[in-house]
């Protein structure tokens, strides 16, 4: 038998990758970043947790160990992006078979009265509202749970009261869409209720009529799935009463606004990223939301103006200066 610490060093001097391939699901972090640490290696097991984290690759034991250690050992890697983190894998383990495997995350993210305002702390509003409406619709959490965890949300960013209290109606932020993501996220609807939950609704139907619900697996499947596309349906009404078409063309281009394209250099090197509406982003093709994180860090900037940002492939921050602004059309 070999320990956990035991493992990762054998592992570490024979094989280094195995330590951070199997990084989210080993128990004993704080002992294994302990070792990092000592050999003067960090830097290498924090790049790996911003890697796994920007893939949703992180389990429960690191996403608390992250939380635990985020004023000392984690505070680079501790982002927003943790928050959404804990939120999806907790999702994820209520719908899934067995035996929890995040009681002791959720209850660090109860206990912690702390946690959710250093998660949020010095966050964009968007980001911010994200992660409510995500708090709001998880199945995971009991009611009473739920709402203290608001609570908290609310603390750090009143405006986030918008979101219980219904008072977006007058406030609520505008989504600037092309007329295409719009007629694609109508689609999407159209087909949600007309077919998949009628559909799955026959299908809950069926797998009852099976009995013994205890040990029905078709009939466990069907209600997550219905779960799933109730919240989607909600997602989507929200989305598509906020929504504004446009052509996206005409753009004033004496700045960085939606429908333009800008021409950047970071050093030697010179790139193109093209600003369109909240549903048009294509990565691939350097093409962003103008609510995104380098969206939100272009609108507004002029010809000349100096920007932050992660760069799309490497993750890299990189500070570029804008060369040219065009209209997209």
């Amino acid at each position: 038998h070999v320990s956990g610490a035991g493992f990762v060093l054998r592992e570490r001097d024979e094989n280094p990758m195995t330590v951070l391939s199997l990084m989210p699901g080993l128990a004993k972090l704080g002992e294994i970043a302990k070792m990092f640490a000592d050999r003067g290696e960090m830097d290498t097991l924090l790049d790996h947790i911003r890697r796994a984290l920007s893939r949703h690759a992180l389990g429960p034991d690191a996403l608390a160990w992250i939380c635990r250690e985020r004023k000392k050992s984690s505070r680079e890697v501790f982002t927003h992006e943790v928050g959404s983190a804990i939120l999806s894998v907790v999702e994820q383990d209520s719908t899934d078979e067995g035996p929890r495997k995040t009681l002791r995350l959720q209850n660090l993210l109860m206990e912690d009265r702390e946690l959710i305002a250093d998660l949020l702390e010095d966050v964009d509003m968007n980001e911010v509202r994200n992660f409510a409406r995500k708090l709001l619709q998880s199945p995971a959490f009991a009611e009473l749970d739920r709402k203290s965890l608001m609570a908290r949300v609310i603390k750090a960013h009143p405006d986030a009261q918008e979101l219980v209290t219904g008072d977006a109606t007058s406030r609520r932020e505008t989504l600037v869409v092309s007329w295409d993501s719009l007629q694609k996220r109508k689609e999407e609807y159209e087909d949600l209720v007309n077919k998949r939950i009628p559909g799955n609704i026959k299908e809950i139907a069926i797998a009852r009529s099976y009995g013994d619900l205890r040990e029905n697996f078709e009939y466990k499947a069907a209600k997550q799935m219905q779960a799933v596309l109730n919240r989607r349906k909600v997602e989507l009404e929200k989305d598509l009463d906020n929504a504004q078409g446009s052509d996206l063309t005409g753009a004033d281009t004496s700045s960085v606004n939606i429908g333009t394209v800008v021409q950047l250099r970071h050093e030697s090197a010179s790139e193109n990223y093209t600003i369109l509406g909240a549903w048009d982003s294509d990565p691939d093709n350097r093409v962003v939301s103008y609510m995104s994180e380098i969206g939100q860090s272009l609108i507004g900037q002029k010809v000349g103006d100096t920007v932050e940002f992660r760069d799309l492939e490497s993750e890299e921050e990189r500070t570029y200066e804008i060369v040219e602004i065009t209209a997209w059309k």
